[in-house]
C-alpha cells in the first residue's frame, strides 16, 4: 500500500512539473509574439530625426542595484522630449551636448553629434 501511494505522489510531482513547464513555455511564446508585434507596428510608422540638445539628465532607481537613465532634449522649435538611455550612453552625455534624436513609433534613440 506505502508503494501505490508512493506512486500516486511521484506521478502528481510529475504532472505539476510539467505543468510549471508548459506554462513557462507559453510565457516565453506569449513575450516573443508581443515583441514582434510591437517591432510591426513602430516599423509602419514614420522615422522622425531631429537634432537637439541635452537640457536635463536624471536617474531614476528601480530598485537599490538597479536604475534607469533618462535625457531631456530640447530641439530648435522649444519642443521636447525624454529619451531613455542605457547607463554607458548617460555617463558620456553632459548637459549641453547636441544629440540627433531618432523616433520610430515608441522606439527612440539618440548618436551623440
Amino acid at each position: 500500500m506505502m508503494e501505490v501511494a508512493l506512486g500516486n505522489l511521484s506521478m502528481k510531482i510529475e504532472t505539476s512539473v510539467f505543468s510549471v513547464i508548459g506554462i513557462f513555455v507559453a510565457l516565453i511564446i506569449g513575450l516573443v509574439i508581443i515583441h514582434f508585434v510591437q517591432k510591426e507596428k513602430n516599423g509602419s510608422k514614420p522615422k522622425i530625426k531631429r537634432i537637439g540638445r541635452v537640457i536635463d539628465k536624471r536617474s531614476a532607481p528601480m530598485s537599490e542595484s538597479l536604475h534607469s537613465f533618462y535625457l531631456t532634449l530640447e530641439f530648435d522649435d522649444c519642443g521636447r522630449a525624454e529619451v531613455k538611455v542605457k547607463e554607458w550612453e548617460y555617463g558620456l552625455i553632459v548637459i549641453g551636448d547636441q544629440v540627433n534624436y531618432i523616433a520610430q513609433g515608441s522606439w527612440q534613440t539618440i548618436e551623440r553629434l
